[in-house]
Parts: structure tokens; C-alpha cells; sequence
């Protein structure tokens, strides 16, 4: 599960770096979907 705490980190780095701000479900699908990459390489690595 995300936290608020880090989903409020996303989306203000993505603005940061972007200079877009994302709604709330915006910035969850996509840091949801940047997790799942992250777990997908890792298992591969095992």
C-alpha cells in the first residue's frame, strides 16, 4: 500500500522536476505502476 506520506513525496518531486501537478489518482497510478517496475526487475534478478 502507499502511504499518503510518500504519495505527497511523488507528486511533489514530479512537479519539481516537471513543473506538472498531478491530481491524487494521477500521481498514484503512476507511482503505483513506477513500483511495479521496481519489483519486476528485482524478482528477475533472484
Amino acid at each position: 500500500m502507499i502511504s499518503e506520506k510518500n504519495l505527497q513525496k511523488f507528486m511533489d518531486l514530479y512537479e519539481k522536476e516537471y513543473g506538472v501537478k498531478l491530481t491524487r489518482q494521477e500521481a498514484f497510478n503512476l507511482f503505483s505502476r513506477f513500483v511495479n517496475i521496481v519489483r519486476i526487475v528485482y524478482e528477475t534478478k533472484d
